[in-house]
């Protein structure tokens, strides 16, 4: 997941309105793999292991906002406000903590005493009570958390993301978010597999470039349709087609019905 995706992805996700923090969260993981550290322990070039990174981040938060909720997952990336960025396997951790009353200065606490790494960590005896009682509900029996880390790794293997506008005017990004709006207001489709999303950008770029689309005009449904061949989206639009289709049918059905 490059830089830009990541943070559009997860201020989607957590509904937020500025994207400092998430740029503070890109900057270290630029910081790690500039010192050799690398997610999974897998040696990448820069560009692949700083993506890589930036993979773990997003399918974290994500978990950590259906485990323990927006609100939480959203205080697990303000810790960045101070200085606390944390590796994704002392994110669930912290999330715990946080969501039990405590603070940056208990994760600190904890990173130094070497606790945070545990899957069940002991909260800070001056976490409000309530709120820890709160937070022990929300942990995971292991049947939901295997599912959690199933999905992690089917995200992995072809992450699912939102529909994603491109921000620019030139004639490549306006070709690639016109296969967007196809797809959202044609199909009611409103996420793509990522390999997708890079396939269409891709397409439109080269539609551009070898001059078979000169000018906003030249955008029309054989351009757009163009953007989509060998995408893995194809299947899902079939299926929409096909299920509008059914539903067309069913009423001309119903309204024979009644006229007899």
């Amino acid at each position: 997941m490059n830089r830009d995706i990541f943070v559009l992805v997860v201020k989607h996700l957590l509904e937020l309105q500025t994207d400092g923090e998430l740029r503070t969260w890109v900057k270290w993981a630029e910081d790690c793999v500039a010192m050799g550290q690398y997610a999974g322990f897998r040696k990448l070039p820069q560009n692949k292991a700083v993506e890589k990174w930036l993979d773990s981040y997003y399918h974290v938060f994500s978990a950590i906002q259906y485990e323990f909720g927006k609100e939480t997952a959203i205080k697990v990336l303000n810790l960045s406000q101070e200085k606390l960025c944390l590796y994704p396997y002392e994110m669930r951790a912290a999330a715990r903590v946080l969501k039990a009353g405590g603070t940056g200065k208990d994760i600190l606490q904890m990173i130094g005493e070497g606790t945070l790494e545990d899957p069940e960590p002991v909260v800070p005896e001056h976490c409000e009570k309530g709120k820890i009682e709160e937070a022990d509900t929300w942990s995971c029996n292991t049947e939901t958390l295997d599912c959690i880390l199933r999905s992690v790794r089917t995200w992995q293997e072809n992450p699912e993301i939102p529909l994603l506008y491109k921000s620019g005017d030139s004639l490549a990004e306006q070709l690639f978010n016109a296969c967007l709006e196809l797809l959202q207001y044609e199909f009611e489709i409103t996420s793509i597999p990522k390999s997708d999303y890079d396939l269409i950008s891709e397409h439109a770029f080269f539609l551009v470039n070898s001059y078979q689309v000169l000018e906003p005009e030249d955008i029309d449904l054989d351009a757009i349709f163009e953007c989509f061949n060998d995408a893995k989206i194809n299947e899902r639009m079939i299926e929409a087609e096909n299920r509008d289709k059914k539903e067309k049918v069913s009423s001309i059905s119903g309204k024979s019905e009644k006229k007899r």
